[in-house]
């Protein structure tokens, strides 16, 4: 049986995508998991994300979650989950919060965000917000200024929408 040129022309180009789908995939499996630098106050700390989520102690059901550096205008967390959030607000501190793993919806004021590993989210203080996490979820989170003591507080969405009005 012969091959028409179109069809050897298809064959090269199947090869071609399956060749660059391998590339691709061999770059994502050899990328290296993040890594935590901590340049703020006292001693620098740089630890592997996997080691630093091995040492988080657990907070509630499904959700671990600690300090992982501090300095005098922020506070830095490692969190992971696989429990969604209740809708709640920090009254006297902004959030930023960097996903490094895993992927889910953060609900601020009544907007749906689809994140994934790589984003980046900004909530200012006072603004109601949840995470819903599709799966295990492990991310950054930045409170400026430095917490000092616990700031969360409960609150519903509808609350606060009606508060804004």
């Amino acid at each position: 049986m012969f091959a028409s040129a179109g069809g050897v022309r298809h064959a090269g180009a199947m090869r071609l995508t399956l060749a660059i789908v391998l590339v691709g995939v061999a770059a994502c499996a050899a990328r290296p998991e993040p890594t935590l630098v901590w340049e703020g106050s006292g001693a620098a700390r740089v630890e592997s994300l996997s080691r630093a989520v091995d040492g988080l102690p657990p907070a509630t059901g499904g959700v671990r979650r600690g300090p992982w550096g501090d300095s005098e205008n922020a506070t830095m967390q490692v969190l992971e989950t696989v429990e969604a959030e209740q809708p709640h607000v920090h009254a006297l501190h902004d959030l930023t919060v960097v996903l490094l793993a895993g992927r889910g919806t953060v609900v601020v004021e009544g907007r749906r965000h689809e994140l994934r590993a790589g984003d980046v989210l900004h909530i200012g203080r006072g603004r109601v917000h949840a995470l819903e996490p599709a799966g295990r979820v492990i991310g950054v989170a930045i409170f400026t200024p430095r917490l000092e003591a616990p700031d969360y507080v409960p609150e519903s969405i509808p609350q606060a929408q009606k508060l804004a009005q």
